[in-house]
């Protein structure tokens, strides 16, 4: 997958691998995470609106939350909930941004609320 950012190609690579890893983290220990996500305010460089920030308030209690410690920078930029800053990162913040909104526009897109399965066999017609 490839994306006009100015970027280069290993610095998009590492970006999406990262945020690839960060989607299966929160989809195996929360997976309806997305729906705590508002992609309009979505902002990776912010403490309380990435990620993190919008599921446990802060990315500091979303990293204790998730077994890390307050903060962990490497964490953080390993699951792609924030830049690494290594290289332009306005752009890398943009691709991040973008990478989850995706994810979240994806599961949006497939998400079938659970139906309860209530027996109705003791009522009966006339």
């Amino acid at each position: 997958m490839e994306f006009d950012f100015d970027l280069s190609h290993e610095c998009q690579h590492a970006t999406i691998t990262a945020c690839s890893r960060g989607v299966g983290l929160l989809d195996t220990v929360f997976p309806d995470w997305w729906q705590s996500i508002n992609p309009d305010t979505l902002d990776c460089t912010s403490g309380r609106h990435n990620v993190l920030g919008q599921i446990y308030g802060t990315s500091e209690q979303g990293c204790i939350m998730l077994g890390s410690g307050a903060g962990d920078r490497d964490f953080l930029f390993h699951h792609g909930f924030c830049v690494n800053s290594l290289e332009n990162w306005k752009e890398q913040a943009r691709l991040v941004d973008t990478l989850w909104r995706m994810g979240v526009s994806e599961r949006k897109n497939t998400y079938r609320p659970k139906v309860h399965d209530a027996s109705y066999s003791h009522m009966t017609m006339r």
